[in-house]
Formats: C-alpha cells, structure tokens, sequence
C-alpha cells in the first residue's frame, strides 16, 4: 500500500479534511472506494461536480452568497486530485 493509500485512508486525513471545510459523507465515500487511485480521483472529481452543480443552482436563484459558499470545496477537492497526481508522478519519476 503506498504513502497516498494510507494517508487517504486514515482518520487523520479525514478530520484534518473536515476541519478544513470537505464534507465528512464525501471524504468517507472517498475512502470507502476502492484502493485504486483512479477511483479516489474519480470520487473527488464527483464532489467536486456536485458542489459546482450547487453553485449554478445557487446562481439562478439568485443566492450569489450561498454560491459563493460552495467554491471553496470545489477549490479543495481539485487541490486533493492534484496532491494525489504530483505523488504518482515523483513515484513515476524515480
């Protein structure tokens, strides 16, 4: 199992997930997932899809606010996509 599998694993990851604003449901969908990392980035790129969709909901009605509200989970699942291919592409690399 690598570093990325572990650490995605962990409760550690999670709290430290949640504590940064990330939906606890979609972190443990994440981790309930397979170990692939395919899977993992699939399932952040998901959330993220489901909360852009919330922004658009948000921005027809009129609620510019609660819109603004969700970008910044958007911004936070993409960072996780990218901290997980910046690790398999040191591991590729060595």
């Amino acid at each position: 199992m690598t570093a990325i599998q572990k650490t995605l694993i962990f409760d550690g990851l999670r709290d430290q997930s949640v504590s940064n604003g990330l939906h606890r449901s979609d972190i443990e969908a994440v981790q309930e997932a397979s170990i692939s990392i395919n899977r993992r980035v699939d399932s952040f790129a998901e959330a993220a899809e489901i909360n852009h969709q919330g922004v658009n909901r948000s921005e027809q009605k009129g609620l510019v606010g609660q819109a603004d509200d969700l970008y910044p989970y958007i911004g936070l699942y993409y960072n996780l996509i990218h901290w997980i291919f910046e690790k398999v592409m040191v591991r590729k690399n060595e």
